[in-house]
């Protein structure tokens, strides 16, 4: 199949609190969504309740954060946290492993803020835990990322569901899954690359050619532009910036639960040759860490011999292998 444009799909059937999984309205959306997964692997929503200022917003606490002195940043550095919270400078994190290109962005992570009192905390699940706060901007800028991840959590949540129709699963398939996720939300920042006077001449992008690691993402980006989708064909098209849209993408944990029915698309941020940076805000929209992943029954095929396992241990495996700071450790 080829598929050369992105589909937008409005998602306002599936969102609303009284949507009703069993209306024509709820079957068609999820028609839609299993046409984008099973050719591109990548579609943009539209009409998913989130409001214009909102998104705005939300873009702005990108820039709060990443405008603190370099110092302030390294004191939450990724390398200090136990669950893989806090900020990641230049060339940290290297998705392609392939050509080993070296990612010119600056990421802060964060996720479920835990306490000692927490269950999972208590019994050493890893990646549970509190996430690391820059001083200079706690207070209200924490508790406004607190509330925009609960809102991006409740879209996943909402959004997934949509999913179950089409694979002939239950509605309410990846609930309890879902109940205390391991999704992580990320603020990213690409420079202009005239920042970076390249005197090595080394490959440099926004962020290498990768897939994603889990189920789903679900992506804000600005105007700036520069993410890149590869198609079946081997092409890259550009994932352009619609205003007020988010752009969803499997991962491969999705096209593992399907035997490859679902597409985990790679994809990449090229280097950012405009004069102002880009952002952007993905939401990692992954299951708690003991999810056992499993082929969805109807996805089942006679040469498929794979056997289930734990959603934890892969990401622990995919984390390993791209963080500079967890290769140190080993």
């Amino acid at each position: 199949l080829k598929m050369s444009t992105i589909p937008v799909i409005d998602i306002s059937s599936i969102v609303q609190n009284d949507s009703e999984p069993n209306s024509e309205e709820f079957k068609k959306v999820s028609a839609q969504i299993d046409d984008a997964c099973r050719t591109i692997g990548f579609f943009y929503i539209k009409g998913h309740g989130i409001d214009e200022n909102s998104m705005k917003d939300a873009l702005k606490l990108v820039d709060e954060l990443f405008d603190i002195p370099k110092e302030e940043k390294e004191k939450i550095s990724i390398r200090k946290s136990h669950n893989h919270r806090g900020y990641s400078g230049f060339g940290e994190e290297n998705v392609d492993d392939v050509y080993h290109e070296i990612d010119m962005k600056e990421c802060f992570d964060m996720s479920l803020d835990l306490d000692s009192n927490d269950e999972d905390v208590k019994k050493g699940t890893p990646f549970y835990g509190p996430n690391q706060w820059p001083e200079p901007l706690k207070g209200e800028w924490k508790d406004k990322v607190n509330r925009h991840f609960e809102v991006m959590i409740n879209l996943g949540r909402k959004l997934i569901r949509a999913f179950t129709p089409s694979l002939g699963l239950p509605i309410d398939h990846f609930d309890e899954m879902y109940k205390k996720p391991l999704a992580a939300l990320r603020f990213l920042r690409y420079p202009p690359s005239s920042h970076f006077p390249n005197e090595n001449g080394e490959v440099r992008v926004g962020c290498g050619a990768h897939t994603d690691y889990g189920f789903l993402t679900i992506l804000q980006q600005d105007g700036v532009g520069g993410l890149q989708v590869q198609n079946v064909n081997g092409q890259w098209i550009d994932a352009v910036p619609i205003p007020n849209t988010f752009i969803v993408n499997l991962g491969d944990l999705m096209s593992k639960a399907t035997c490859g029915k679902y597409k985990a698309t790679p994809h990449r941020v090229l280097e950012n040759k405009a004069n102002v940076p880009r952002h952007s805000i993905p939401l990692f929209f992954d299951p708690h860490y003991n999810t056992l992943v499993e082929i969805v029954p109807s996805c089942v095929s006679e040469d498929n011999s794979s056997q289930p396992f734990l959603f934890g241990e892969h990401l622990e495996k995919r984390f390993n292998a791209t963080y500079s700071y967890r290769q140190e450790k080993d």
